[in-house]
């Protein structure tokens, strides 16, 4: 996080094998974050222990959303000002195929093109919009239900995101997040990966925080528990 110099970054990875404590070491290292610095935290919980720790949630001072009972509060699809939308489509649709192990060419590109469909009004596209611009791709070609047809009529039909972003993202990134994902079974990597796409997005397009000793401001923490469900796949 050097403004000059050997740049370095702020990406940090906890190791280990299970009962080493891994989880236990970055509760207390968000909460010790936490209380020292106003900045934001953004933690996915694959299994929910996090979320469940009421201790835990109480000293980090974050909301808890489980997103089967309560959207996330962003459309994940909206973009930042001045981004060409025809840009979005091809890494959305590499998103949403690397997480089917099956997904060939022919999928990629109808999902590239439904994708691209969606974004062709005015508004930012929704979940429902994507999942039905995608189905009339397959229409068109004459192809039937896929496992990937399938993972967006559920993410269409559950409403794991609002329909549009209530607040920007620097008010996102401001506050203190735990989204619980261990309720969502098959859906939870789609629901990870496209919250975390909408953030990546969404921070290039912020100015650069303010300066103290050379160093910037850390705006927030972006914190993955059980991140091999991430890491391991293409994306």
């Amino acid at each position: 996080n050097q403004e000059r110099g050997n740049q370095t970054n702020a990406n940090t990875r906890i190791v280990g094998q299970p009962g080493m404590g891994k989880s236990q070491f970055l509760m207390h290292l968000l909460a010790s974050a936490a209380t020292r610095a106003p900045l934001g935290v953004v933690l996915l919980d694959y299994k929910g222990d996090l979320a469940a720790n009421a201790r835990f949630v109480d000293a980090l001072g974050a909301k808890v959303v489980r997103p089967e009972r309560e959207p996330i509060p962003i459309n994940p699809f909206d973009l930042p000002p001045g981004l060409d939308e025809r840009l979005i489509a091809p890494g959305l649709a590499d998103t949403i195929a690397g997480l089917v192990t099956s997904a060939g060419d022919v999928q990629r590109d109808c999902l590239r093109k439904g994708i691209r469909a969606a974004y062709a009004f005015e508004r930012a596209p929704t979940a429902k919009d994507i999942q039905r611009a995608v189905e009339m791709e397959y229409a068109a070609r004459k192809r039937g239900p896929d496992s990937i047809s399938a993972m967006l009529e559920q993410l269409a039909d559950f409403g794991l995101f609002e329909t549009e972003t209530r607040m920007g993202p620097e008010a996102f990134l401001s506050r203190r997040w735990i989204f619980d994902l261990s309720g969502l079974q098959s859906l939870r990597e789609l629901a990870a990966f496209v919250l975390l796409e909408w953030i990546a997005r969404h921070v290039q397009s912020l100015p650069d925080t303010a300066q103290h000793q050379g160093l910037r401001r850390l705006r927030a923490l972006l914190a993955i528990d059980e991140a091999h469900h991430y890491l391991r796949r293409d994306r």
